[in-house]
């Protein structure tokens, strides 16, 4: 899997924010594209990065977090697994 480029969409200082973590892929890529088309006018902060920085990433100042990954053998990548074990806590 490629590794998705990070890139922010409208000001970080607006009060609504979403974290999109994902891979890079042409078909992520265009999922991606699509949410931020449909959301970036409605005054909503954006930030997109590849799903290996999710760990260093503080996810606490997200409104909504959206995961964007392949499964592997029936299981989520470590990266995914690790921060869903993360927040559970």
């Amino acid at each position: 899997m490629d590794v998705a480029e990070a890139y922010e969409v409208n000001s970080p200082n607006l009060k609504q924010k979403m974290l999109i973590a994902t891979q890079g892929s042409k078909f992520k890529d265009s999922i991606v594209s699509e949410i931020i088309e449909q959301y970036k006018s409605d005054f909503i902060y954006i930030k997109v990065i590849d799903i290996s920085t999710l760990a260093n990433t503080n996810t606490s100042d997200f409104d909504a977090i959206l995961l964007i990954h392949t499964w592997e053998i029936g299981k989520p990548p470590e990266t995914i697994q690790a921060f869903m074990d993360k927040i559970r806590d």
